[in-house]
């Protein structure tokens, strides 16, 4: 059997992951090169700005380029890297479309961490590999290094997946954590902590609006179901509207606050798809998941409930999701016609569950306007418990309600001039969305 040549990889993106990537590409080069044939060569780095200071100088034998098509066209390089994640002003991934499709047209093997991408365009691009003979790799779009992806596409290949139910945002379990440890911390001192500490982007908007959450979200959804689910089809509350009024009530009656993105599908294959605060109880297996950290608790059938924890962001995380893809990359050369995972994101129409069938219990805190006349008329109107009462906000445990009904309940409030001021969902077991309180 011939020597085999190092296994080329162009790097796009040479930011802060993109500085973490290289940095463990040079630390583990010995470890790389037993679990790759030939070992790893970092072949080329694009970057629109090459003169930003970096703590981690490149590989000597590493070209440097400006332009991304040198590394997307180079006949060489055998995968890319992308890590350049969406356009600041307009929030879409469309440069990083547009080397992961050269790429891939090309016959090179695709890996990025680009959450963005893969939840707006996945389908496009495995069909794009599926021509080329390459494969599209993206470990680390969801939890960084832990091995959430592989699993579904590969361990879990057995199982009819039923439901996904995951902490899938550090940035805003660091927060909630904070916000339950410590009474007086309030929303924003938590989130400027947790810029300060670096755990938070300077605007951290597409965290603690869920958005974040719902592309990973989406990205499980659609491999896990087989079925081409996007950002517009989950629903999607952040935490931006939690105050200690939440996490007093969680502390008093056994429960713990987090962000869940949940994900489930009935027999007739429709899915529904959650972002949102949830009240877990303290018992629960993710209730335990604190500050950064990351979950995701998979139900399949025959296989049972598995749980998936680890950091899901960072250099250190991402970089081993990326480089655990590579490796896998690199194994086709031999191969070709190897093939790792078993499922991939499809293409064509969702099929989802219609809202008045999503039933489940609800928080849901009202605000009074300075109108505490209408209290009374409230708590009449309102199906479920109250559970507290200021002259400036009532909250309610809202019995179990589709939400088409909670929809119009809302509007009902509105015409009356109060309005939503926190709405999370209430998590009592982990059956299905038809939930009950009991």
């Amino acid at each position: 059997m011939s020597e085999m040549k190092p296994f080329r990889v162009g790097l796009v993106g040479f930011g802060n992951i993109g500085t973490g990537f290289v940095r463990h590409v040079i630390s583990y080069r010995d470890l790389l090169s037993r679990r790759i044939e030939g070992g790893l060569e970092l072949a080329a780095i694009a970057d629109r700005n090459l003169d930003r200071k970096s703590d981690v100088p490149p590989p000597p034998e590493t070209k440097l380029t400006t332009n991304w098509k040198e590394v997307t066209d180079d006949p060489s390089i055998d995968a890319v890297v992308e890590l350049i994640g969406v356009d600041r002003e307009t929030g879409r991934p469309d440069a990083a479309r547009e080397v992961a499709v050269a790429a891939l047209s090309s016959g090179k093997h695709f890996v990025t961490a680009n959450k963005g991408l893969i939840a707006t365009h996945g389908a496009e691009l495995h069909a794009v590999a599926e021509k080329s003979g390459a494969l599209v790799l993206y470990e680390a779009t969801v939890g960084a290094g832990i091995p959430i992806i592989t699993a579904l596409q590969g361990a879990l290949a057995a199982n009819r997946i039923v439901s996904i139910h995951g902490i899938l945002n550090g940035t805003c379990n660091y927060i909630l954590t904070r916000m339950a440890e410590e009474s007086e911390l309030t929303l924003h001192q938590a989130i400027d902590e947790a810029k300060r500490l670096g755990y938070a982007e300077p605007n951290p908007s597409s965290d603690i609006e869920g958005e974040d959450a719902a592309y990973k979200l989406a990205i499980l959804s659609s491999i896990a179901f087989g079925q081409e689910l996007r950002v517009s089809h989950v629903r999607t509350e952040g935490i931006t509207r939690l105050t200690e009024k939440e996490l007093s009530f969680a502390r008093e009656n056994g429960y713990s606050l987090n962000l869940l993105a949940s994900a489930y599908i009935e027999p007739n294959d429709e899915a529904c798809l959650h972002v949102s605060p949830v009240f877990l109880p303290d018992t629960h297996i993710l209730a335990s998941v604190s500050n950064v950290f990351n979950a995701v608790l998979v139900t399949g059938e025959p296989g049972g409930e598995t749980m998936y924890y680890g950091q899901g962001a960072g250099q250190f995380s991402t970089a081993s999701g990326l480089l655990a893809d590579l490796i896998v990359a690199s194994r086709q050369r031999r191969h070709p016609e190897y093939k790792p995972h078993c499922f991939k994101i499809p293409q064509g129409g969702a099929r989802l569950i219609p809202a008045e069938q999503i039933i489940q219990p609800h928080y849901l805190r009202l605000d009074l306007s300075g109108r505490p006349d209408l209290e009374q008329k409230v708590i009449e109107m309102m199906p479920g418990k109250l559970v507290s009462s200021t002259s400036s906000s009532v909250s309610f445990l809202i019995d179990p309600i589709s939400e088409l009904e909670l929809e119009r309940l809302l509007e009902k409030a509105e015409r009356l001039g109060v309005h939503p001021e926190a709405i999370c969902h209430v998590r009592f077991a982990f059956t299905s969305g038809k939930e009950s309180s009991e």
